[in-house]
């Protein structure tokens, strides 16, 4: 059994979130930055995770030490509305994934968060998202090759909860959530993990 059925099969008996805690502390994880925008649990909660900014020497840093990096990005409510967020979430990869190769994106997590979603209850609908999940998984096909844009993971990380969770994760480019505030509820992230589980 993997860690991350192992987890999924501990959240299933409906553990409490103390007894959560308490288990993730015995894990290996490691949060660089931390501020009121950034937040971060790895898609494979059991690994070793670092929460970044867009500074590229934190990844560096991450992966020299054989961390996995989430990269977030996304657009705010004014660029999504002049209708430039494609290009603002692409020259985000380029500056972010400068200097990297294909093998290392196999420590490297994208998120979209669109940051007019990040703790507001506001979310992207499935196809907003699914739009720029694709958008970022094409760019990675030519940034580096079909098969690495194929092996990166792609979060949703835009006040993904239980009642959103099974249509985001229906769609082809969405492969799993970065979840904020759902995850301190244990029923609430239960059916994230459920959810992501049935996709």
């Amino acid at each position: 059994m993997t860690k991350k059925q192992e987890l999924a099969k501990f959240l299933d008996n409906r553990i409490s979130y103390h007894i959560l805690r308490d288990s993730l502390q015995k894990c290996s994880v490691t949060l660089s930055e931390f501020s009121k925008d950034k937040k971060a649990l790895s898609d494979e909660q059991l690994f070793s995770v670092v929460a970044i900014s867009d500074n590229m020497s934190k990844q560096f840093a991450a992966l020299n030490n054989e961390l996995a990096a989430i990269y977030c990005i996304g657009e705010t409510l004014e660029e999504r509305k002049s209708g430039a967020y494609m290009d603002v979430i692409l020259k985000q990869c380029e500056e972010g994934l400068a200097g990297f190769i294909a093998d290392d994106m196999d420590n490297i997590i994208l998120a979209y968060e669109p940051v007019w979603a990040i703790g507001t209850g506001e979310t992207a609908s499935p196809e907003q998202a699914q739009e720029v999940h694709a958008g970022i998984r094409a760019w990675l096909t030519e940034r580096f090759e079909a098969e690495t844009a194929q092996d990166v993971s792609i979060l949703y990380g835009g006040s993904c909860k239980p009642g959103n969770a099974a249509e985001l994760f229906a769609k082809a480019d969405i492969d799993g959530g970065l979840i904020g505030g759902a995850s301190l509820n244990a029923a609430d992230f239960t059916a994230i993990i459920e959810a992501r589980t049935k996709a």
